[in-house]
């Protein structure tokens, strides 16, 4: 048998052997693996269709007081659009002030789609934070209040705007 040949059996049988065996390895970990376990380390809730996610509060770079901005993204699972009203934190005397994105000026929520809160060219949600009374380190309770779904609590932690969340933070510092 000339070599070249050899060699095309030999690579044929690699191939059957090494592709079925592939393609059943990925599917033996099944609907209930310990991976689909895993959650974010950022706190998440549901009301109704909306799913809020991400959020956390974040501070200056230097992690002391000041204004805080919120990070979040909500999405709407419902068949019909959601406005998101207003953010607040229970220390806080003011609620946040927010600015909608360009694509969002109503601060509306549309069916199958995500509002997201903070960072460059999204919606902007900053809150003052008088006597820095909130701190990077802290965890305080955010509420949230949407037109249609109404009013959802959580904890959420403050962190700051250092790392992955650079821009994130007040003034997007």
């Amino acid at each position: 048998m000339p070599q070249p040949r050899r060699f095309r059996l030999a690579l044929a049988a690699a191939l059957l052997v090494a592709v079925p065996s592939a393609a059943l390895s990925a599917c033996s970990a099944g609907s209930d693996a310990e991976t689909l376990l895993i959650r974010p380390d950022t706190p998440e809730t549901t009301l109704g269709a909306l799913k809020v996610q991400d959020v956390l509060l974040v501070t200056g770079p230097e992690g002391g007081g000041g204004p805080l901005a919120v990070v979040a993204s909500v999405y709407n699972g419902g068949a019909a659009t959601d406005r998101l009203e207003l953010i607040s934190v229970n220390e806080l005397p003011q609620n946040a002030a927010i600015t909608p994105a360009p694509n969002r000026p109503q601060l509306q929520i549309p069916q199958g789609q995500t509002l997201t809160v903070g960072g460059p060219g999204n919606t902007t949600a900053v809150l003052q934070n008088p006597d820095n009374i909130v701190r990077a380190g802290d965890t305080r309770l955010v509420t949230f209040r949407f037109a249609q779904s109404g009013v959802v609590t959580l904890w959420v932690p403050v962190q700051p705007a250092v790392g992955y969340l650079q821009g994130y933070g007040p003034g997007g510092s």
